[in-house]
């Protein structure tokens, strides 16, 4: 079981990236995962990337590390995971666009959890790490996923 470490982050500090990655040992594997495609926003900015086939890398202080969004990572592992934006946001983790309608007729009443289809995908990211998974949050908006783990005291 990997552990989870949250750091806070503001507007995508690409700094904090590139020092997690520092101190992660060169032979192992890494990788940056978005709710959506578009998490990599701030790295786009700071960092070339490298499109092989159909896998995405940044090079991140001399290193290629793979960006995947949650889905594309399903059955997937590395060593390391960086879990981008974990905020409370329309495009945060758990998204607050809404589920397709559709999806009512064939979950069960169980399912029917606050962000139930969301928390599974949240799962699936978080259990990506063989090692470390971090979650980079905005302090003044995090995740109610982030909340939940922070102060488990608070989960009724």
């Amino acid at each position: 079981m990997s552990v989870i470490h949250f750091l806070n982050v503001q507007n995508g500090d690409c700094n904090i990236i590139e020092h997690i990655i520092s101190l992660i040992p060169l032979d192992k594997t890494i990788f940056l995962l978005g709710r959506y495609s578009f998490d990599d926003y701030y790295l786009s900015y700071m960092y070339q990337s490298v499109k092989e086939g159909n896998r995405f890398y940044y090079i991140i202080g001399n290193r290629k590390i793979e960006f995947l969004t949650v889905h594309k990572s399903k059955g997937l592992e590395a060593d390391y995971v960086i879990l981008l934006q974990c905020n409370k946001d329309t495009y945060g983790f758990p998204s607050l666009i809404s589920d397709d309608p559709v999806l009512n007729y064939v979950l069960t009443q169980s399912d029917q959890y606050p962000f139930g289809e969301e928390r599974r995908l949240f799962y699936v990211a978080i259990t990506r790490a063989k090692i470390k998974t971090f979650l980079l949050y905005d302090q003044r908006i995090p995740s109610v996923f982030v909340d939940e783990f922070l102060h488990p005291e608070r989960v009724s």
